[in-house]
């Protein structure tokens, strides 16, 4: 991890509050596609270029209006490393999380690739030397391996070739949240959130624009928001300012109040269970046995990661 900065008590509070409130804005985005009428025919790529197109140019626009001069000048101090990494791994994250909705459900989804980012982000430590791997750490890992599991086949028919698939899926966008919050992290030492997030966001739109385009998803008559009816320009909208613009705003400038990406992570665990609240008011969602047990082994695997943490 990130070597742990001096960050004041009632900062840091300040931070995990804001990444709870990234974490409740998320917590809407499966649900309000699957509500949307028509919402699930728009490919996952298209859907995720539209997001980003929205919200990292509204940022970058904010940020520009309260900025005097030397626009130009603080943008190219940004690291271009880690920008580029957040950007890609904001892309990937936000196409392989809507296939796991498709794919899982919106509660197993968000439960797992909520709680497996901050195990990974534990198990990064280790490997780059930054931080032993201590009982607690061990445990939650283990733990966390088997509720992931529980939670991805426990509502399926075995080893359903879907739910490998979502669970495939579920992890390549875990290591990817990862990926752009240590990224963000980098960033937050040298540059505003509103900034690094709207650059961030906008590269992510223009990635992921490229995809669609090369995915002949663009020029697909069906899968165009306006041949649908206002219900899915409705979504994209929602998508873009909330979910996006402010969760993403919300979420860095939190995690850079965080003394460590993992205390962000660990944050943000709150989502799963607004996820599942939602969908089961919502969507008539309702976890199995099997699932609610392996939800359970992502929660503890929680606990003992933010206590190792603490210690």
């Amino acid at each position: 991890m990130i070597s742990r900065s001096r960050t004041t008590l009632p900062s840091a509070v300040t931070g995990i509050g804001l990444v709870m409130v990234a974490a409740a804005l998320w917590a809407t985005v499966g649900v309000a596609v699957q509500i949307t009428p028509d919402g699930g025919r728009i490919p996952e790529v298209l859907l995720a270029t539209a997001r980003t197109g929205i919200a990292g140019p509204m940022l970058l626009a904010v940020w520009a209006l309260g900025v005097g001069g030397g626009r130009m000048a603080t943008l190219r101090r940004l690291a271009p490393g880690p920008l580029a990494v957040f950007a890609l791994a904001s892309a990937i994250f936000q196409i392989c999380l809507f296939r796991c909705f498709a794919q899982l459900g919106v509660t197993a989804a968000v439960f797992l690739t909520v709680c497996l980012p901050p195990v990974l982000a534990c198990v990064w430590s280790v490997l780059r030397g930054v931080a032993g791997l201590s009982g607690q750490s061990a445990a939650a890992l283990v733990l966390a391996l088997g509720g992931m599991v529980l939670v991805t086949l426990g509502g399926r028919d075995g080893a359903a070739p879907e739910a490998v698939q979502g669970l495939v899926n579920g992890v390549i966008a875990s290591v990817a949240f990862v990926a752009m919050s240590f990224a963000a992290a980098t960033l937050a030492s040298t540059s505003r959130p509103i900034l690094f997030t709207g650059a961030g966001l906008t590269l992510s739109a223009l990635i992921l624009g490229g995809l669609a385009v090369g995915a002949g998803q663009v020029g697909a008559v069906d899968a165009m928001p306006g041949n649908l009816g206002m219900g899915p320009v409705l979504l994209v909208l929602y998508l873009g300012l909330l979910p996006t613009a402010l969760a993403y705003l919300c979420y860095c400038t939190g995690l850079a109040r965080c003394r460590a990406p993992a205390v962000g992570l660990v944050a943000s665990m709150i989502e799963p269970l607004l996820a599942a609240l939602f969908a089961g008011f919502l969507l008539g969602e309702h976890l199995s046995g099997a699932m609610m047990s392996g939800c359970v082994l992502l929660i503890v695997a929680m606990v003992l990661l933010w206590r190792a943490e603490r210690d």
